[in-house]
């Protein structure tokens, strides 16, 4: 081996222990402990004699959850959320939501270790993606980069069978589930934290997970998951992201690209006016009462439906204020539409794992092809409560997994 090219994985491993704040002692320590002792291989690739075998690195990548691609120079760590997270460099500083970045994280490596058995359903969702971000605007405009991708991207779901080209989108948690994005409705997202997206590109692939923060209504839960829809399709920049109540203002251009598309997703502009007037002559002119069942007919919020009526030159700003003084509860009560709100309502708080990636690894497990680790990681679970929960459930699989 040349100098040259000792001296390039070398520096390639120090450079990715260095980025997850490893020393080389704690390095010996994590390998020694896991060993038994120290390996003459790991002396010589810590002193830059001699390069690690693929033995060494898949150690190495285990004692450190450093991607082997990351330790032999192929991925930028800076491109590794995994080693973010080690250095304490992945979370957001205007927001506290390191918890649910490692749980994206989590997420991530439990999606790559289902998809390994799942072959042509794996497939076939990396396939419906790869076509909706294939139709993405590169308008440099925001907005109309919003507009049109959430327009042409409904278009290609609609080929694809996943969701009509207009009108109301039902279950948006199992339309981007269908696309491979796995989505938790959590509660480890603070208050005026909406939700995250945390990638991962140390496999190649934009690998994510979307967190949604449960505690908020269900429509503003709907329009959160639209936004981080986009930031998907678009491979965003940055390892998080971070929907706090200040996107739905910011002038950076990926957030306005998706607060666009989010409105134009949910609500394409055509169907919108249809049912605004439609609701207006059904409800003789009332604005409150057409505002409620648009609402109700796009599954958005008050405050996403006035902006979109509003763009649309469909009421005035006067208007839109008038409409923000009650609480929508009591605007729904006075609609006659109280009950039907408060039953949605109802069923919005609760907590739920992906359901793609819960059914998957409980199919796996019982077919004895993964641990019941892998059950726990989708559930954020204790391993062990996880086992007994299924004992009891009637889950007869072999104890050694």
């Amino acid at each position: 081996m040349s100098s040259v090219s000792r001296s390039a994985w070398y520096d390639s491993l120090l450079t990715a222990l260095g980025a997850a704040r490893y020393t080389t002692d704690e390095v010996r320590a994590r390998v020694s402990a896991e060993l038994g002792d120290e390996p003459e291989w790991l002396a010589d690739a810590l002193s830059g004699s001699a390069a690690p075998s693929a033995y060494g690195y898949l150690i190495l990548s285990a004692v450190t959850s450093i991607p082997i691609s990351v330790l032999a120079g192929t991925v930028d760590p800076a491109r590794s959320t995994g080693v973010a997270l080690r250095a304490g460099t992945l979370a957001n500083p205007s927001a506290i939501t390191a918890q649910a970045q490692r749980r994206g994280v989590q997420l991530i490596e439990a999606s790559r270790l289902i998809c390994s058995w799942l072959g042509a359903d794996a497939a076939a969702k990396a396939s419906h993606l790869a076509a909706a971000r294939a139709v993405v605007s590169r308008d440099a405009f925001a907005p109309h980069a919003g507009r049109n991708t959430a327009q042409q991207v409904r278009a290609m779901l609609d080929r694809l069978g996943l969701v009509r080209r207009s009108g109301p989108v039902g279950d948006l948690v199992s339309l981007a589930e269908s696309l491979g994005i796995p989505v938790e409705l959590s509660t480890d997202l603070p208050e005026g934290i909406h939700g995250i997206t945390v990638h991962d590109e140390s496999l190649g692939n934009w690998d994510c997970a979307i967190i949604i923060r449960v505690q908020d209504f269900w429509v503003r839960q709907r329009y959160t998951l639209a936004h981080e829809l986009c930031h998907v399709l678009f491979r965003d920049s940055g390892l998080v992201s971070v929907n706090d109540d200040g996107v739905e203002d910011s002038t950076q251009d990926e957030e306005s690209r998706a607060e666009f598309f989010a409105r134009h997703f949910l609500a394409p502009a055509p169907e919108a006016r249809r049912v605004w007037l439609s609701n207006l002559r059904a409800s003789r002119g009332d604005g409150a009462q057409a505002l409620c069942e648009f609402m109700l007919h796009f599954g958005i919020s008050r405050q996403a439906a006035l902006r979109i009526l509003q763009s649309g030159q469909l009421i005035s700003a006067e208007a839109a204020a008038s409409f923000r003084q009650p609480s929508v509860g009591d605007q729904m009560e006075s609609s006659g539409l109280g009950q039907v709100w408060q039953d949605l309502v109802d069923e919005q708080s609760e907590p739920s794992a992906s359901v793609w990636l819960l059914e998957a690894a409980l199919n796996l497990y019982q077919q004895e092809l993964v641990p019941v680790g892998v059950v726990a990681s989708v559930l954020g679970q204790p391993e062990e409560a996880v086992r007994e929960d299924l004992r009891a459930q009637g889950w007869h699989v072999n104890s050694r997994i």
